[in-house]
């Protein structure tokens, strides 16, 4: 989970039942995809810039929709988020 944590950090920023909150992070993602998508379309009729568009654009596709099913996940309760608890360490002084 924490390297969901660390390439996906926005998804776990819902929180469970919090519908704003769901509904922006969920548009972000979107909006990574549909401007994926536009590159892939404009740009693919250059032959080289075309296919690194191409590539770039699938991955770019791949990253939104795994954050889409992310938020799902999260704001429905499915994927459990811990909070780190933030304990007192105690002072060990040296004699």
């Amino acid at each position: 989970m924490n390297l969901f944590k660390a390439l996906w950090p926005m998804p776990f920023k819902i929180k469970k039942g919090k519908f704003w909150s769901f509904i922006f992070r969920t548009l972000a993602f979107a909006l990574l995809c549909a401007f994926a998508i536009g590159a892939m379309g404009m740009l693919s009729h250059i032959r080289f810039i075309g296919d690194v568009v191409a590539v770039l654009g699938i991955i770019a596709e791949l990253y939104g929709i795994i954050g889409i099913v992310l938020c799902f996940l999260i704001f429905f309760g499915i994927v459990k988020t811990k909070k780190k608890s933030r304990k007192k360490r105690r002072k060990t002084t040296k004699r």
